[in-house]
């Protein structure tokens, strides 16, 4: 994957990690010039039409919400090559570290940092619910921390 272009303007640029549903990949927006994460659907899922077509309608519904709190989604599509298509979808890169990371090293938090990140994920969760949807994975791996603590 490491060169190839996805959805004509998102080049891959490097592997970042793996999780149980994405590979997950550093990119470069060839219009912005901007860095971007390109997670692609394992192939244990992408052979799933059912799902690769709820994901995808679930990343262009997100595509339009705005909040400080949530990543924001730029694109979705597939890849193909002359064998394999892969499903993937494109967001913002977060710089700093997930909250179960943060979490294992700074352990515990103070109160007010921790009632500070209660409610910047609170909020984010609220305004996912006034629009409608549900993210359904909430966990510490899924809530990224920047380095100033947001």
């Amino acid at each position: 994957m490491i060169g190839m272009t996805v959805g004509t303007r998102f080049q891959i640029v490097a592997r970042i990690g793996d999780g149980w549903l994405f590979t997950v990949y550093r990119a470069r927006d060839q219009l912005t010039g901007q860095t971007v994460v390109v997670k692609v659907v394992r192939p244990t899922f992408a052979v799933q039409r059912s799902f690769v077509e709820g994901l995808f309608r679930a990343v262009d519904r997100h595509m339009h919400y705005a909040h400080p709190a949530l990543v924001r989604y730029l694109a979705s599509g597939e890849a193909v090559t002359e064998s394999e298509r892969f499903p993937f979808i494109v967001c913002e890169l977060v710089a700093g570290h997930n909250l179960e990371s943060m979490l294992q090293r700074r352990l515990p938090l103070s109160l007010r940092q921790a009632l500070e990140l209660f409610v910047e994920i609170a909020d984010g969760v609220g305004y996912l619910h006034q629009q409608g949807a549900v993210h359904g994975d909430w966990r510490p791996h899924n809530i990224l921390v920047t380095p100033r603590g947001e």
